[in-house]
């Protein structure tokens, strides 16, 4: 018996160091799993109070989930006396959360001069890059506030520096932003007005963007921007005038010869492309294959698209810069020489030699088209597909409905320009359309009755041999031409009996004119 008591004392003697040693470990484990986190959460939560009381009894480095300190909750909400307690504390003023912003990102950010040089002055990076290559002196560039660039740059930070993944610099920032004091600020520190951004754009919308193609790179494009680029598309026009007043060009080019005055067309800036005109920009400039005229029509009737319509800013209208262009020697009548690539808009008749005028029947844009009808332009000139702008304005090359810009009354006004002058009423483009094939392909039934009416031949077949029966059908030879919802049956109808009144050969078979009285109701003689 005694010797089974000695035996127990004995293990137990020998077990107690182990049990020591487990304990210990459990107690680290546990210290490391649960890190005082009532400073972090202080800062976190704005409590100023909590966070003085703290600051001497906890670890001011002590990092949250994110890797946030206190310092850096400090610094995002701006709070000068707390960042100064802390980093007397033994804050590092370097501690990055796991995205890699540091508390001086946040003091530019918020334009915070004052911060600013706090934390230089115990230690921060001036010069400091986020992982994707931002630097701190371009979110105090992008906030305006120039009174924290300047402590940047007092400081050591590179007014030329770029980031990584679109090869930006300060300037381009703040002139996307219209930071026009902090423009003032870089420039005077030497920041370059004629650099170039480089990025690819893998969704190839570069006109809409201010970009222009030059290059496939891996199913993108390459695609450059200078800061007086970033300025005229966002339509900061006191940063426009800075930039200009700096050296930049005001005819300067993208790649492939998009001009800054097209630039501000395409993004509707009509303020800022009067005042390059005023400076002198060239209104015919158009290396890329179009003029700013054309840019105007296609600007006022951007279609169906991917990207949304641009917003215009300031006080002049798209034919207040229209008038201001021929007014400094634009060409009316310039063809343009190449299709705009993708601009984020369906548009499916051919470009290639249209005027403006014609681009304007196109979207159906009356007003613009009559200034320009009153400036000289010539109101029938085709396309090199043969397209007239009456053709245009009716819906010829119109591929699905809805997507043209304009209501059937903005065509129908259309139509009624184009008609004051002598179209012929018949001309067949190239595929064999008529202005009647177009208007019942619209369905717009105000100009098939305005067309039948002055004469509009109603049995011209074209290159497939529809006549424009056949295209409101959508039907031809058990064969359907569109979708369902893309026939015009109404117009169908108006045409059925146009052509029956002048006993016209009607060679849809029965299946197609069970649609029309099935649709409508009419009670339609058989063939």
């Amino acid at each position: 018996m005694s010797h089974s008591r000695n035996s127990s004392s004995f293990r137990l003697a020998t077990r107690l160091p182990l049990l020591v040693l487990f304990a210990w470990f459990v107690s680290v484990a546990l210290a490391h799993a649960a890190p005082d986190l009532r400073l972090v959460t202080a800062a976190k939560g704005r409590d100023w109070a909590s966070v003085r009381a703290l600051a001497s009894k906890v670890d001011v480095n002590t990092r949250d989930a994110d890797g946030a300190t206190a310092l850096l909750w400090a610094a995002q909400w701006d709070h000068l006396a707390t960042a100064e307690t802390l980093l007397a504390a033994g804050s590092d003023p370097n501690a990055a959360n796991v995205y890699g912003v540091a508390p001086l990102y946040f003091a530019a950010s918020n334009g915070s001069p004052a911060l600013t040089a706090l934390l230089i002055k115990h230690g921060a990076r001036a010069s400091a890059m986020l992982p994707t290559g931002g630097t701190v002196l371009m979110t105090a560039a992008r906030s305006g506030k120039a009174a924290a660039v300047r402590t940047l740059l007092a400081h050591g930070a590179d007014v030329n520096a770029r980031e990584e993944t679109r090869h930006q610099s300060a300037l381009m920032w703040a002139a996307a932003e219209g930071s026009v004091e902090a423009m003032k600020v870089l420039l005077e520190a030497g920041a370059d007005v004629k650099a170039r951004s480089k990025e690819i754009d893998f969704r190839n919308y570069e006109p809409m963007r201010g970009g222009s193609a030059i290059g496939d790179v891996a199913n993108g494009v390459e695609v450059e921007f200078s800061p007086l680029f970033f300025a005229v598309r966002a339509g900061h026009l006191e940063a426009v005038k800075l930039l200009l007043d700096k050296g930049a060009d005001m005819d300067e080019t993208l790649p492939d010869g998009t001009s800054v005055l097209v630039v501000a067309a395409i993004n509707a800036q009509w303020e800022v492309g009067t005042l390059l005109l005023a400076r002198g920009a060239n209104p015919n400039a158009a290396k890329q294959g179009w003029t700013a005229l054309h840019q105007v029509a296609r600007t006022r009737s951007y279609n169906l698209g991917n990207v949304p319509h641009p917003q215009s800013a300031g006080s002049v209208s798209s034919l207040d810069f229209a008038r201001e262009l021929l007014k400094r020697g634009a060409d009316i009548n310039a063809k343009m020489t190449k299709e705009i690539r993708n601009d984020g808009y369906r548009f499916t008749m051919s470009r290639i030699g249209a005027t403006p005028y014609l681009v304007a029947a196109k979207g159906a844009d009356a007003p613009l088209m009559r200034i320009l009808a009153e400036k000289g332009a010539d109101t029938l000139a085709a396309n090199e597909a043969g397209t007239t702008p009456l053709m245009a304005a009716t819906g010829v090359d119109l591929a699905f409905l809805g997507e043209d810009t304009g209501s059937h009354a903005d065509a129908t006004e259309a139509v009624k320009v184009a008609l004051e002058f002598k179209h012929d009423l018949n001309a067949q483009n190239k595929n064999g359309d008529t202005a009647l094939h177009g208007a019942t392909r619209r369905g717009a039934l105000p100009i098939v009755e305005i067309l039948i009416a002055k004469g509009a031949k109603r049995d011209a077949a074209n290159k497939r041999g529809w006549v424009p029966l056949t295209v409101a059908l959508g039907y031809k030879g058990g064969k359907s031409l569109f979708l369902n919802e893309q026939r015009q049956l109404d117009a169908a109808v108006v045409l059925y009996k146009a052509m029956q009144t002048r006993n016209l050969p009607i060679n849809e078979d029965d299946e197609a004119l069970a649609l029309m009285r099935a649709s409508t109701g009419e009670t339609l003689a058989s063939r």
